[in-house]
């Protein structure tokens, strides 16, 4: 028991939340061991920046689009404009799926715009009227809800793609694969964990 306390101990992580580029430069710069955002950080990796996704958390987002609440159906978007983190992001290319789906050209039958930031920002660019949906996370879409708008299409309904996960700086794998290792494992743990003690 001593020994497997001790193990814990020395991965004890230490949280902190950045925005996915910022988490990035970081990791690129030995001062972060692992960052979060999946679909950044294997950008990054196919760009031939020295960063490598070792483990997929989650294979489906949490993502939801959240819309002003006259807007009743996807295509009832059509002529709205919808808001995004950036260009080419998880939240613009899930955006652009769902009008696909619903026969809506993107930046044709909707406009899509970049705000910057997450969820946070987004929600105050639908708040303050600049938009009318926005792709949510939580638990910004509940506070959503509770402001009266509408949950129109969650994502995890419509695809499975990878979306959180652990990604590494290439150098650590070589020096110091155990540790990685380790971490993995350890977060298999928690995960099974929390499935099975829900309350």
């Amino acid at each position: 028991a001593e020994s497997f306390l001790a193990g814990l101990a020395r991965l004890e992580p230490g949280l902190v939340v950045m925005p996915p580029q910022l988490a990035l430069q970081a990791l690129i710069s030995g001062d972060l061991d692992f960052a979060s955002p999946f679909s950044s950080s294997t950008r990054a990796a196919i760009s031939g920046m020295p960063v490598r996704n070792v483990m997929v958390v989650m294979t489906a987002t949490d993502h939801v689009l959240v819309v002003k609440p006259e807007i009743q159906r996807v295509e009832d978007l059509k002529g709205k404009i919808l808001g995004v983190s950036s260009i080419k992001s998880t939240p613009d290319l899930e955006t652009r799926l769902v009008l696909e789906r619903h026969s809506l050209k993107p930046d044709v039958d909707a406009k899509i715009v970049a705000l910057g930031g997450g969820s946070g920002l987004r929600l105050a660019a639908l708040q303050g009227g600049s938009v009318d949906g926005v792709m949510l996370s939580m638990p910004q879409n509940k506070m959503a809800v509770q402001m009266g708008y509408r949950e129109l299409v969650f994502m995890k309904d419509l695809v499975n793609i990878p979306f959180i996960g652990l990604a590494v700086n290439a150098q650590r794998i070589k020096n110091d694969p155990d540790y990685i290792v380790r971490v993995i494992k350890a977060t298999l743990k928690a995960i099974r964990f929390t499935k099975e003690n829900k309350e």
